[in-house]
């Protein structure tokens, strides 16, 4: 499938554009010398690498250009037979060359044959126009040149040779790409590759390249109408040329044409015998390039391998705004889908960063169908592996949830539900550039030794990779036996996401026990409790029940220091637990007495006495977020330097925000002696280099125990 080996290939590109163009001394001479010595340019070791794979012998070309491309497929082939090129040839001398593209390209070629002592007959060239008449290239320059039909030559060759690869590089604006692609099908070997390049979708690259949606169109409706005779196709969104931004990519479409392909009668199922792009379906209007919703819904969930999306459509009763586009590739489920809701728009398609069609695993449990094969590995581990026979495999649509954000007509995304079972870092990633706009993601991770799936993205690798984009874990619930996570991540670079994450889980929903509930246990019972979760704990050292089990028992009997311990593991790994949450009010209703009675101490002017009841308390719960900002405030009231250092950094930043005007100037007179012992982050600040010079300062102050840069603009602004 074109999936694997495209994610093969991002990994381990097997040559670079340098050497090819090297070889075929293509680095200069020509107008896109840029390309072909920049070393951001991946297009033609991506077209290599996919080339590659087919040991072509036979290659045609439709839009030669100056021969980059063409020498690329030329060089993949095992062994080279026959490269049939059709170009218009209308640029010559005004691009810096004394001959024609097609010209300059058929020198460069034949040369490298002779070099190579390959007979330059096996490299033809033809002057040729492969759109109807009255058309030309994107600005129809070049109707005057012959039609392909019309060159006997050409044609002769057409009729007695049928060619593993056909490369689509020509016309891209309008139905170019179709035309190209209807007429040149027929001279594709069954099981062939057809590739085209430059899909830009029309709403990522609208206003970027003047044929941004007319490829992507013309690649859907060719497939559409060919599914019958296409056995696998994908967009890979990957090839790039200069610059390194988003204009510089140039998605491939890849379609491979059936084996059984001429055979009267064959055909290729897709998902409920259904066509296989989005504007099939309810909901969807093309003509404006965006998904149609009910007047009045403002919020938007996505649920991937949602099963009957029994976890997501409870809250469609309640919440009245909200729809949900809903992903299934088994048909019967995706059939129970389409009518549940009238705000659920249920999809038939897998998810991944590679759209296309690919084999899709059904297991006899259902929830357990997966696009990736079971690890030999995670079976052998897996407690429990009844169902998870595969009981046939299907032929699915598959697509990127950049391709539906895309076109979504709301802002942001509120919820992402993947349960993608051992590709839901894949899906993640198939956002792309719209990952930003998703406030709540949640994913279902293996934590045993071995991904009980090919592949499966492991608990570390999807927390890196999301906390590197702005994300926080916020959430871990254990199922399947303990040997599966669910995480929650939240947006921390949006203002909504934690509003979002808060309503999901009902967090403004929990109430403080009372204290009694958590105390009620004898020293006894404690230790033998405190026995069993250690047990517990020792077997699964990620389970966040466990520790916030510990953290309560040990709050229950004083035991600050496994308190201490057990709460800061329950914390990280589950912060948002019920029970942890219910732990959390009691500290708060505790340090919420005796701040109170400090601050009836220091009314009175006893400073003294406050400080240290404060202290205390900080001292036995350091966790306390109050308690800790209070001692910094009353460090601060006090002058006593050394212990507000010794107070955490964002505590320290928090304490100054909430204390009065003596506070701030008693830790400005700390920064001004800072700076003057420092006149090189003194110089960066009154030089304006204002970042350079703060990110240093709180970097240094954070590590030496220096105080927190309470007002940064006073100084040099």
């Amino acid at each position: 499938m074109f999936r694997d080996l495209c994610a093969r290939l991002e990994q381990s590109p097997v040559t670079t554009t340098y050497s090819i163009m090297q070889e075929f001394d293509l680095l200069d001479g020509h107008p896109w010398t840029k390309v072909t010595q920049s070393a951001v340019t991946n297009y033609y070791a991506c077209l290599y690498g996919i080339a590659r794979e087919e040991r072509p012998k036979k290659v045609l070309e439709v839009g030669v250009a100056f021969g980059m491309s063409g020498s690329t497929l030329i060089k993949s082939c095992e062994p080279f037979e026959l490269y049939v090129g059709i170009d218009l040839a209308i640029f010559g001398p005004q691009n810096g060359t004394q001959v024609n593209n097609l010209e300059f390209a058929k020198n460069k070629i034949h040369n490298w044959c002779k070099r190579n002592n390959i007979p330059t007959t096996r490299a033809m060239f033809f002057n040729a126009n492969t759109q109807p008449v009255g058309q030309g290239d994107n600005d129809d320059l070049g109707q005057d040149v012959p039609r392909f039909q019309e060159i006997p030559e050409l044609m002769s060759v057409l009729n007695n040779e049928r060619f593993d690869i056909i490369f689509i590089d020509g016309k891209h604006t309008g139905l170019g790409l179709y035309n190209d692609l209807c007429a040149f099908w027929p001279y594709l070997k069954p099981g062939g590759l057809a590739i085209c390049d430059d899909l830009h979708d029309a709403v990522t690259y609208k206003g970027v390249f003047s044929w941004a949606g007319d490829t992507e169109t013309s690649f859907q409706r060719f497939i559409r109408e060919h599914v019958n005779c296409i056995s696998d196709f994908a967009i890979w969104d990957f090839p790039r040329v200069p610059p390194d931004e988003m204009n510089g990519l140039r998605p491939f479409g890849l379609v491979r044409k059936s084996a059984e392909a001429d055979q009267p009668g064959h055909e290729v199922k897709t998902t409920n015998d259904s066509p296989i792009f989005f504007q099939d379906f309810l909901g969807f209007d093309w003509t404006n390039n965006r998904i149609k919703l009910p007047q009045e819904v403002k919020r938007v969930w996505l649920d991937v391998g949602a099963n009957e999306a029994e976890t997501t459509t409870p809250a469609l009763q309640s919440e009245q705004d909200l729809a949900i586009i809903a992903f299934e590739p088994l048909p019967d489920k995706w059939e129970k889908l389409v009518n549940k809701h009238p705000r659920l728009i249920a999809l038939p398609f897998a998810v991944s960063s590679i759209a296309g069609v690919a084999a899709f695993n059904r297991t006899a449990n259902n929830v357990s169908s997966s696009l990736q094969s079971f690890s030999n590995e995670g079976l052998a581990e897996w407690k429990d592996t009844r169902g998870l026979e595969i009981v046939e495999q299907l032929l699915v649509g598959v697509c990127r949830l950049e391709t539906v954000a895309a076109r979504l007509p709301v802002e942001r995304i509120e919820f992402a539900k993947i349960d993608a079972q051992g590709c839901d870092l894949d899906v993640v990633k198939s956002l792309g550039t719209l990952l930003p706009r998703v406030d709540v993601l949640k994913l279902e991770v293996a934590v045993t030794k071995s991904q009980l799936y090919e592949g499966g993205a492991t608990r570390e690798e999807m927390t890196t990779y999301l906390l590197s984009r702005g994300f926080k874990l916020a959430s871990v619930e254990n199922q399947t036996n303990d040997q599966e996570q669910n995480l929650t991540f939240v947006n921390t670079r949006s203002p909504s996401a934690q509003d979002t994450f808060e309503r999901l889980i009902g967090l403004r929903q929990v109430k403080a026990p009372a204290l009694e509930e958590l105390t009620a246990t004898s020293e006894s019972e404690y230790k033998r409790l405190a026995a069993f979760n250690m047990e517990k704990i020792k077997a699964n050292p990620h389970d966040p029940v466990a520790w916030t089990a510990f953290a309560i028992l040990a709050y229950s009997q004083g035991d600050i220091h496994n308190f201490t311990t057990a709460f800061k593991q329950a914390q990280a790994l589950d912060p948002y637990h019920p029970r942890l949450l219910q732990l959390e009010a009691c500290i708060r209703e505790r340090s919420g007495q005796v701040l109170q009675e400090a601050g009836q101490l220091a009314d009175k002017g006893d400073l003294a006495n406050a400080t240290t009841l404060v202290e205390t308390l900080y001292e036995d719960f350091p966790s306390s977020q109050e308690a800790a900002v209070a001692i910094g405030r009353y460090f601060l009231a006090t002058k006593q330097a050394d212990k507000f250092n010794s107070v955490p950094f964002l505590v320290r930043k928090r304490s100054v925000s909430e204390s009065d005007l003596t506070c701030e100037q008693y830790v400005h007179d700390q920064e001004l002696a800072y700076l003057r012992s420092n006149p090189d982050v003194a110089a960066a600040v009154n030089n304006r280099s204002f970042k350079s010079g703060w990110e240093h300062y709180v970097m240094c102050g954070h590590r030496e125990g220096r105080p927190y840069f309470a007002q940064p603009n006073r100084i040099g602004r």
